[in-house]
C-alpha cells in the first residue's frame, strides 16, 4: 500500500513466518481491488540480507520487532512500528480471520501509511 501512495519509494515486504511463494489472501486482494490498489505480492521469508539492505523496516506488531532484534540486533535503530505516528499502535495480523478483521486491518493500514506519509515520506 505504501508503494501505490509513494511510487518514488522503493518498497518491499517479507515476513517471519510467511508460506515462500504464496500470492497475497483472497480477503486481503478483494480489499486492495476494491480500493484500486495494485497487488502483485508474493510471500517471502524474512532473511538477514534483506534487513541489512534495508534503510527502515516497518514492522505491524512490536513482537516482530523483539524477533527481528534478536537474530539481527545490527538493525536495530532501523526496525519501527507501523503505527508510531498513531501513539505505537500494534496492527494485528488478519491471517485467517474473517472478512470483518480484513476491513479493520486494511483501515489501521491505510491510517498509519498516511500518518507515515504526512511525518516521513513528505
Amino acid at each position: 500500500m505504501l508503494q501505490h501512495v509513494r511510487p518514488n519509494l522503493k518498497v518491499s515486504s517479507a515476513g517471519l513466518d510467511a508460506m515462500e511463494g504464496e500470492l497475497v489472501d483472497e480477503k486481503m486482494e478483494y480489499l486492495l481491488n476494491k480500493h484500486q490498489i495494485p497487488c502483485n505480492h508474493i510471500a517471502r521469508q524474512l532473511k538477514s540480507r534483506m534487513l541489512r539492505r534495508s534503510d527502515i523496516i516497518i514492522a505491524m506488531e512490536q513482537f516482530q520487532i523483539g524477533s527481528i532484534l534478536d537474530e539481527n540486533p545490527e538493525v536495530r535503530g532501523k526496525v519501527i512500528l507501523l503505527g508510531k505516528w498513531n501513539e505505537n499502535e500494534e496492527i494485528e495480523d488478519p491471517y485467517m480471520r474473517s472478512r470483518k478483521t480484513y476491513s479493520k486491518v486494511y483501515k489501521k493500514i491505510k491510517h498509519n501509511i498516511d500518518l507515515w506519509c504526512e511525518k516521513v515520506f513528505t
